[in-house]
C-alpha cells in the first residue's frame, strides 16, 4: 500500500507537468538577454526520466506564459511563517508565489489535466523564477524541491510537491549538472 505517496509525481505513465515561469516587478524578465546563444549539450528532463525509467515514465510539459508576481522579490524572500498566518513551512514565500500563480492559471487554463493518476494533486509543478543568481544572499533563492502545506484547490486539485529554481541556472556553464 503506497498511500503515503499520494501527491507525488507518479513513477510511470504519461505525465503532463506544469511549468510556471515567474518574474517580479523589480526583476522583470528580459527575453533578449537570455535567448542569444543557447547551446544545449545535455538531455532534457523528459528524456532523462524516460531513459532512467526504462521507458515507463513519459513526461511532457506545458510552459505557461510568464506570471508577474504581485510584489517585489524581497517581499517573498522575507516572508516567514511567524510573519503571517496564511502560508506555512520552511518556504512560506514560495507557497505564496505558488498560490498567486496557480490562482491566476486556474482562471485561464484547465489545470485538471495535470493529475494523470487521479489522486487529487497536481502531478508535477515547476516554478522557474527570474532572479539574478549572482546576487543570491539567502537560501530562499537556491534551487530545491519541497512541498506546499496549505490546502488550496485549483480546478479541484491541490498543489503539493514542487520544484523551485532560477531561470538563470539553465545557463550556468557547469559540467556537474544535477538531474534531480
Amino acid at each position: 500500500d503506497y498511500e503515503y505517496l499520494d501527491g507525488y509525481t507518479p513513477a510511470s505513465g504519461n505525465i503532463k507537468g506544469l511549468v510556471i515561469p515567474i518574474d517580479f516587478p523589480n526583476y522583470e524578465f528580459n527575453k533578449a538577454r537570455y535567448f542569444r546563444n543557447i547551446n544545449v549539450s545535455y538531455q532534457s528532463v523528459a528524456s532523462y526520466y524516460y531513459n532512467s525509467s526504462y521507458g515507463k515514465l513519459n513526461l511532457s510539459f506545458d510552459i505557461l506564459p510568464w506570471y508577474r508576481a504581485s510584489k517585489n522579490s524581497y517581499y517573498y524572500e522575507n516572508m516567514t511563517e511567524s510573519s503571517q498566518s496564511t502560508y506555512k513551512g520552511d518556504a512560506p514565500g514560495v507557497s505564496c508565489l505558488i498560490h498567486e500563480a496557480l490562482t491566476k492559471a486556474a482562471r485561464l487554463y484547465d489545470l485538471s489535466k495535470y493529475d494523470a493518476n487521479n489522486d487529487g494533486y497536481i502531478d508535477s509543478l515547476y516554478i522557474i523564477y527570474n532572479y539574478p543568481t549572482n546576487s543570491i544572499t539567502t537560501s530562499f533563492w537556491w534551487a530545491y524541491q519541497y512541498v506546499t502545506l496549505e490546502s488550496y484547490k485549483y480546478d479541484g486539485l491541490y498543489s503539493f510537491p514542487y520544484v523551485f529554481a532560477s531561470f538563470n541556472f539553465l545557463f550556468e556553464d557547469d559540467e556537474n549538472n544535477n538531474a534531480r
